[in-house]
Order: C-alpha cells, then sequence, then structure tokens
C-alpha cells in the first residue's frame, strides 16, 4: 500500500489499481488512516529496535571489559587537572 499526492488529492495505490482517496467510502478511508498508522508504528518500532541493539552491544562490549576483574578492585579515580590561578 503507497500513498501518493496527485492534482492536490491523495491518491491510493493498492494491488496496482489508484485510488482516489476522498472517493473511497468512509470505512475504507478509516481502513487506510489505520494502515498509515501502522506504518508509523513499525517506523518507530525500528527505531526503538535499532536503539536497544546498539545499547545491548555497548553493555555487552562493557561486560567483556569488566568480566575478569577482581570483585575486590578498587578502581581510582580519575585524575582532574583544575586550572589554578596562574593559568
Amino acid at each position: 500500500m503507497a500513498t501518493e499526492v496527485t492534482n492536490n488529492e491523495p491518491v491510493l495505490m493498492f494491488n496496482d489499481k489508484k485510488y482516489i482517496i476522498s472517493e473511497l467510502h468512509d470505512d475504507a478511508k478509516v481502513i487506510v488512516a489505520l494502515l498509515q498508522g501502522l506504518e508509523q508504528d513499525l517506523a518507530q518500532a525500528k527505531i526503538q529496535h535499532d536503539r536497544l541493539l546498539l545499547a545491548k552491544e555497548g553493555y555487552t562490549s562493557r561486560l567483556e571489559q569488566v568480566i575478569d576483574k577482581d570483585p575486590n578492585e578498587v578502581e581510582a579515580e580519575p585524575v582532574v587537572d583544575t586550572p589554578t590561578e596562574d593559568g
């Protein structure tokens, strides 16, 4: 299902046939709107899926870095250079 605009009229391409949306039965218009909403939901779900995969990869990488550390080892605080009054 794809929609396009022809002569300022939204057109639905469905089963290799073009339909002017404003001329469709009200039930068909509702279904078209629902399908368009689902397409948007699927696009958002893909973004969410990709974000979750990236987070999983990051946590997996971090786990690889710390998995064999001694649990009693204390990490030193990072040293931060602070400017003095002299510059």
